[in-house]
């Protein structure tokens, strides 16, 4: 079947991330290195509860005195949310692929794994990108979390097209597999660009460029 929608994960696709930048900006007055403060919140259960912000059933307060609770510490939660959400810098080469292929007429959507303070943030500072998406599928709206099955019948019943004709790239190679499984056609993303024009191209993706 023909592609008529792609499906982008953000997070190390459309844009690049990392959580030191948030732990050193957080450990820094405080006397804490990013690995430290990794070990110890990786101890402490933060994932678990990460997991659960991002699938919608803990609020952002909770996140941030959770965090707290693990580290022993009391940061003033506007302190913590600037220092969590700034971690993104956009990838422009894909940004600029995804207005391309918007421009050639398929349908876009995002895929995320996200909490509100990240959506809440990236949706704002990139607008002028996600302007030309059609569909925005969030995890902490949802209430399921990639590579659970349901994210991806969620996406397709939103974008409205036929498993098959629908492209789904994802930087994480466990999401593409349960996607294939789902009947998507998908692509693991592995921050080249050209490799991935290449991929498309090889699927009947088209853009002019």
């Amino acid at each position: 079947m023909t592609i008529e929608a792609v499906l982008f994960d953000f997070g190390n696709v459309l844009a690049r991330f990392d959580y030191h930048r948030a732990l050193d900006r957080l450990g820094a007055p405080r006397g804490a290195s990013a690995p430290e403060l990794l070990r110890r919140l990786d101890q402490g259960g933060f994932a678990t509860v990460h997991a659960d912000y991002e699938c919608g059933r803990i609020d952002s307060r909770t996140l941030a005195a959770q965090f707290n609770a693990i580290l022993g510490w009391s940061v003033p939660f506007e302190e913590f949310a600037t220092a969590y959400q700034e971690i993104f810098e956009l990838n422009p080469p894909v940004a600029q692929l995804a207005r391309d292929l918007k421009a050639a007429g398929y349908l876009l959507g995002l895929g995320s794994n996200t909490g509100e303070l990240h959506s809440s943030w990236f949706l704002k500072t990139y607008a002028d990108l996600f302007i030309q998406f059609d569909h925005l599928i969030l995890s902490h709206q949802i209430g399921v979390k990639k590579p659970h099955p349901a994210f991806y019948d969620h996406a397709l019943r939103a974008m409205k097209v036929a498993p098959s004709a629908c492209l789904f790239v994802d930087d994480l190679a466990e999401n593409v597999q349960a996607a294939r499984k789902q009947g998507l056609v998908a692509v693991h993303y592995e921050f080249n660009t050209t490799n991935l024009v290449e991929a498309l191209a090889h699927l009947g993706v088209r853009v002019n460029r």
